[in-house]
């Protein structure tokens, strides 16, 4: 028998200690289990580490000013991150309180004024943030919608709110009050995103088309077609560039379209020039300039001349540099986003190991971590898992290896 163990719950791993008889641990979907006991008739067990989680990141964001990152987790809502190197002192995002954070957007000229919008069980709730994240609002009222898709987008001077909740994606110019209005000709599932530049223009794709809203989104019309026909396209505005759009192809559901990942909209949507070395990319991020450049920094999590990685690009998606290897694929990356104030730096959202960041290496971090520097990049092991850098999260077991966190610099070993 057991007392007090969720047996049933996606377990993942079972480690049995060697050196302790009766000392067992497992992981499920939701901690650590653990007991002393198991030699016993009667089996006790109790949470095996203090606010563990395996934690999937939804959304990330790194605005120009505030905090350098954001970050939208299933289960525990998301963090302001403040500090990299250090567990946030915050608790997890309030005001809503969301279980699960679908997506976050900034204000690319206020990029104080923050959305969100996500749901607390079978609710879903919204607010805004006009200081970073520091205090939260929540919006009055909901636009309709069954929740297939559940998006939030800000323009770029913060006078308009789009959500989008699995029906006609719906607009507000009153945060106070949100009184959310349809927007015309956009159809249903409309995932939309703002231009950076161009307060009044946003985008959206549906069904191998995309939209674009040149009217603050109370009219969507369509302007490019024949695009891949999948349920993993997402659409990306380019920071400081009016009218470029970037599109990426997770997968496709035509076996005979080409497996290319990666267009590149200049003219606000009409027309998409595809990269054909590229194939399925998961997600596309932008960061600062590279020294003497314009236009930003990119960063994918996807395939390149046949290759899975996560890559970076300081010539506009011409060539591309693997920033990990084989040995460090960190359980797969559902969110890449880069740094426009730190060049060189990529925030990585994982499908359970949380959030790790990488830097352009420098000599004495070389020095220290060769095994952990590939392509000039050193991806900083004290923030491999949420947990190094969020507060009460994450120890993950993959297979029947367990990353657990230690000491003050919240290091981690495998045991």
């Amino acid at each position: 028998t057991s007392t007090s163990a969720s047996l049933n719950t996606w377990i993942g791993a079972l480690a049995i200690d060697p050196f302790r008889p009766g000392h067992v641990l497992y992981a499920t979907d939701t901690t650590l289990w653990e007991s002393t006991d198991v030699d016993a008739v009667d089996i006790h067990w109790c949470i095996g580490a203090n606010g563990i989680e395996q934690t999937v990141v939804l959304d990330l964001i790194s605005p120009t000013a505030g905090a350098s990152l954001l970050s939208a987790l299933k289960d525990i809502g998301g963090f302001k991150h403040n500090d990299l190197t250090q567990s946030p002192t915050d608790s997890m995002l309030s005001d809503p309180r969301i279980t699960q954070c679908d997506s976050l957007d900034y204000a690319a000229n206020r990029p104080l004024t923050i959305v969100r919008a996500g749901r607390a069980g079978e609710y879903y709730r919204g607010g805004f943030s006009t200081d970073g994240g520091n205090s939260w609002h929540t919006f009055q009222s909901l636009p309709t919608g069954d929740g297939t898709v559940n998006a939030v987008a800000i323009s770029s001077d913060a006078s308009t709110i789009v959500w989008s909740r699995g029906d006609i994606p719906h607009y507000t110019d009153d945060t106070k009050t949100a009184h959310w209005k349809a927007s015309q000709g956009a159809p249903l599932g409309l995932r939309v995103v703002s231009d950076r530049v161009a307060s009044s223009y946003f985008y959206g794709y549906w069904n191998g088309t995309v939209y674009m809203s040149n009217d603050s989104a109370r009219s969507f019309v369509c302007v490019a077609t024949g695009l891949p026909i999948s349920m993993s396209v997402h659409l990306y505005a380019v920071p400081g560039s009016e009218g470029e759009v970037w599109l990426t192809v997770g997968d496709s559901c035509e076996e005979d379209h080409p497996k290319v990942g990666l267009y590149r909209s200049r003219n606000y949507g009409f027309t998409f020039t595809p990269f054909t070395a590229t194939g399925y990319i998961q997600s596309l991020g932008f960061g600062k300039p590279p020294p003497g450049k314009k236009s930003p920094t990119l960063f994918i999590q996807g395939v390149v001349n046949q290759v899975d990685g996560i890559y970076r690009s300081d010539d506009e998606g011409v060539t591309w540099q693997r920033l990990n290897d084989d040995n460090h694929q960190y359980g797969g990356a559902s969110v890449v986003v880069g740094d426009l104030r730190v060049y060189g730096r990529v925030y990585v959202g994982t499908y359970g190991r949380g959030i790790i960041y990488g830097d352009i290496a420098h000599s004495s971090i070389v020095a220290e971590n060769t095994q952990e520097n590939t392509a000039s990049v050193f991806f900083h092991r004290n923030s491999l898992v949420i947990g190094a850098v969020v507060a009460c999260c994450v120890t993950l077991v993959i297979g029947i290896v367990v990353v657990v966190l230690r000491s003050k610099r919240d290091q981690m070993e495998h045991v």
